[in-house]
């Protein structure tokens, strides 16, 4: 490069160095998702190591700033492993003692859970760093977990780790390789990791907060709960029973942090299983996938949390036990309903529940009287007449009120053929929306809006009838012309 023209050249090499990790860091933020800092093709495309390719000066500031060589993102590749081991250990001697994010994967999703020894080198030169270790997203067969992991003093400064074991088990299985981590992990927040039993993670679960998991007995979500006592938000994914444990009647939780839940279970027979045996009265947000919700209601007496968003997903509930529990949620802001046989029990039920009594203490009493947000999606058979009684306007008493809605979602089968709504119902409806509500209504076939569609069609047969009128008003005249015209003919 020419110096002279070298704007860089001019600057101290502290400056250069700043410049370099702003670069640096808007590229990593910036990155594509198969971007890798360690390319497994071996040249310098992307920083750090395009910095070092302009100029022997460039490179010393940038080999000599460990700020640029915090993140470590490695694309796997058997066939070039020995290279990759060998830049990573010069890549993390460069970045001094700063803390590191690393992410490993496989290239091209393949499986190298046969080249666990070719990769043992490198899972041990990262494992020398682990209490350096910030942020952990890795993606790696189980078997290269005996290679890859933390001090035995734990991992005092990392704050994120997700890691997925790339291997398909049996929901019965118990015999994965263990997570050693170390039980120190003062510093670690969020827990995200997938295809391991809880029993074989080996961390320190005092200071989690955020916790996403897979494939979990109910006594191993129970143990979790305990464990985690700062758990704020938990999600566990295909829960099912053990075959051969039975849970005692005194196994009992209470989780007084827990905030949010997401849970799904296997069959309908495990959720019951679990929500029998727990406890949390600061739970905010609830959703349940795939089991019977006869357990919720006494959950929800037991709990006496102020829950105000639930979703129930793909179970058999009738709508009369459906509305029976939604009695026990008073506080609910927001409702979701996937994937449920339902008709208009409860859109009728809102009808004639739709004013609220509000005691001295202002406090409204009622069915959901502080529900905003209802999304019904699945291939409910609904009829709409009554819809907009919902969200009627009228004169109240000083101790009645409405429900302060915001948003309403409703989608199912329509024929094609039969999806615009009448004349009279789009009105209304549009009234609602002029009113600040935002109300969707899809049809789960087309995919269409029907009150966009509807719209449109009505504004497509007025502007037909306008052409129309302007047709016969044309014909109007040319008669008019022709009259005037035979008359002068015949005064002459």
């Amino acid at each position: 490069m020419n110096h002279v023209h070298d704007p860089m050249h001019k600057l101290p090499p502290e400056i250069v160095s700043r410049v370099f990790t702003v670069c640096m860091h808007a590229t990593w933020e910036n990155r594509r998702p198969h971007d890798a800092l360690l390319n497994p093709v071996p040249r310098a495309t992307i920083p750090p190591l395009l910095f070092g390719a302009v100029c022997q000066r460039w490179r010393e500031i940038a080999w000599s700033t460990p700020q640029l060589w915090t993140k470590l993102n490695i694309y796997l590749d058997p066939s070039i492993c020995g290279w990759q081991t060998k830049v990573a250990q010069e890549w993390l001697a460069r970045s001094g003692s700063l803390h590191l994010s690393i992410h490993l994967r496989p290239r091209h999703e393949q499986d190298l859970s046969y080249h666990t020894n070719l990769f043992a080198p490198l899972m041990r030169l990262l494992s020398e760093h682990s209490p350096r270790w910030k942020h952990l997203n890795i993606a790696l067969p189980h078997s290269f977990m005996t290679h890859f992991r933390g001090d035995l003093q734990g991992i005092p400064v990392l704050q994120t780790m997700v890691i997925n074991g790339k291997s398909v088990f049996p929901l019965g299985s118990q015999g994965e390789e263990s997570l050693h981590f170390g039980q120190e992990a003062s510093s670690l927040v969020s827990v995200e990791i997938y295809s391991y039993r809880f029993r074989s993670i080996g961390i320190g679960w005092k200071h989690v907060t955020t916790v996403h998991l897979s494939k979990l007995f109910v006594e191993e979500c129970l143990e979790l709960f305990q464990v985690a006592s700062s758990m704020r938000e938990c999600n566990i994914a295909l829960v099912t029973q053990a075959d051969d444990t039975e849970l005692p009647v005194h196994h009992h939780v209470i989780s007084d942090s827990l905030e949010n839940l997401a849970i799904g279970f296997v069959n309908s027979l495990d959720g019951p299983a679990l929500m029998n045996n727990i406890t949390l009265p600061r739970l905010q947000s609830l959703s349940y996938y795939v089991s019977a919700i006869d357990s919720l209601s006494p959950f929800f007496s037991r709990s006496s949390s102020t829950l105000t968003r639930l979703l129930l997903s793909e179970n058999d509930a009738s709508e009369v036990e459906l509305i029976q529990l939604l009695y026990s949620t008073p506080f609910l802001q927001a409702l979701d309903l996937y994937h449920m046989d339902l008709e208009n029990q409860l859109l009728d039920h809102l009808v004639s529940t739709a004013l609220s009594t509000i005691d001295r203490e202002g406090n409204k009493h009622g069915f959901l009287p502080h529900l905003a947000e209802l999304s019904l999606l699945g291939e409910g058979d609904y009829s709409l007449d009554t819809l907009p009684m919902i969200f009627a306007q009228g004169h109240l008493l000083p101790n009645q009120a409405m429900r302060p809605w915001e948003k309403m979602e409703i989608a199912f089968f329509v024929d094609p053929e039969e999806e615009y709504l009448g004349q009279d119902l789009l009105n209304k409806l549009l009234e609602i929306i002029d009113r600040g509500i935002k109300l969707l209504l899809f049809n789960t076939e087309t995919d269409n809006d029907l009150i966009k569609v509807s719209q449109q069609y009505y504004e497509s047969l007025d502007a037909e009838d306008g052409e129309e009128a302007d047709d016969d008003g044309d014909s109007d005249a040319e008669d008019e012309n022709v009259k005037e015209e035979y008359s002068e003919g015949e005064d002459q």
